[in-house]
């Protein structure tokens, strides 16, 4: 939906434009602020969570009760002769990495958290929102001057 003037001149300013459509998904709409006309181009954005690139979440590792010490501890005390005794490369490191993430894990477990405050508009520039800001000023003036 469309809640900003579209429209602005130095008299008036007006909301006249119309989205519709039958996608039913989360969307997002508004206008751009270019100074090339007294017009205020609009737009319409559909999400569908489940194709967005940008994730929701992420995985961390939690540190709140991490005891360095007994992590070094373990580590130690694990039997490596399985990295150790093998002549293939790949199969070593792949070793190493099951025993150093299953401990790890233990000591510092990963949580899943959600992303505040994601922006999913990369193509908003400075330049724009710079001008989506003049815009908002001279809406917000002329709205004060209207309704005095």
């Amino acid at each position: 939906m469309i809640f900003e003037a579209t429209r602005i001149t130095e008299r008036t300013i007006s909301c006249i434009d119309h989205i519709h459509s039958n996608f039913v998904s989360s969307s997002t709409s508004g206008s751009i602020a270019v100074e090339i006309a007294d017009h205020l181009p609009v737009f319409s954005l559909s999400y569908d969570p489940l194709l967005s690139p940008f994730p929701d979440t992420i995985e961390i590792r939690d540190f709140k009760s991490f005891d360095e010490i007994a992590f070094r501890d373990e580590l130690r005390n694990e039997k490596w002769k399985s990295v150790y005794n093998s002549s293939d490369a790949n199969e070593s490191s792949t070793r190493f990495l099951h025993i150093f993430n299953r401990i790890s894990n233990k000591h510092a477990p990963i949580k899943s958290i959600k992303i505040k405050g994601k922006s999913n508009k990369p193509w908003i520039t400075k330049g724009i929102r710079t001008s989506k800001l003049k815009t908002s000023y001279i809406y917000l003036t002329m709205t004060l001057k209207i309704n005095l």
